[in-house]
């Protein structure tokens, strides 16, 4: 598969973020998960945010921390 035609899911819902992003893993059977860390300064900067490592802790498939 070339990346011309990588299928993106893009979704607005409401909820409890991670718990809604891990929903919608097992439903869609996504295989990478993309998801930002907080961009903070300081201290804050060296950890990353209760959503992003939530997922990364409840994901059953591969996921991609951008900073």
């Amino acid at each position: 598969m070339d990346r011309e035609n990588i299928p993106v899911i893009q979704k607005v819902t409401s909820g409890v973020a991670y718990e809604e992003i891990l929903r919608e893993q097992d439903e869609k059977g996504i295989d990478l998960i993309v998801i930002s860390s907080l961009g903070r300064t300081g201290i804050a900067k060296y950890l990353m945010g209760s959503v992003a490592r939530n997922v990364l802790k409840g994901a059953t498939c591969s996921v991609l921390l951008t900073k």
